[in-house]
């Protein structure tokens, strides 16, 4: 199986972490693997080092995990970044991290419900209570 993940300021909280290994102890034993997108937030080199760093911090946490994941940052869009993923990998399930509903922008511009639209899998919400730093042990 295969999850795309996507995330950015929440990239590495532990309400995101906790899920992906539930996600992967649930298997039949099958090894599960995760694609991380992390949109960067404009299109800058700035924007693109930060979620770099975003990115980077989120597959050392999952593979600290024994999880196994690769990433790539993506577009500003969210939408845009999850639409190009789910042309490049299939997936059997599409896992989307936000802020809570009063702080987030994905949410305003009503991102999940536009993937379920889109993608041809299971979409699930995760909502992270902040977007401090935590690994994902």
């Amino acid at each position: 199986d295969t999850t795309l993940v996507v995330a950015n300021q929440t990239a590495e909280s532990p309400e995101l972490a906790t899920r992906l290994r539930e996600i992967a102890a649930s298997g039949d034993g099958q090894e599960h693997v995760f694609i991380i997108v992390v949109p960067q937030q404009g299109g800058d080199g700035a924007a693109e080092a930060a979620a770099r760093e975003r990115l980077l911090g989120m597959l050392a946490g999952l593979r600290d995990a024994d999880l196994v994941a690769a990433g790539m940052v993506g577009d500003p869009d969210p939408f845009t970044a999850t639409l190009n993923a789910l042309q490049f990998f299939r997936v059997n399930r599409v896992v989307i991290s936000t802020l809570p509903e009063t702080k987030s922008g994905w949410l305003r511009a009503d991102l999940i419900e536009r993937v379920r639209r889109y993608a041809a899998c299971e979409v699930e919400h995760v909502v992270a209570t902040s977007a401090e730093t935590v690994t994902a042990n």
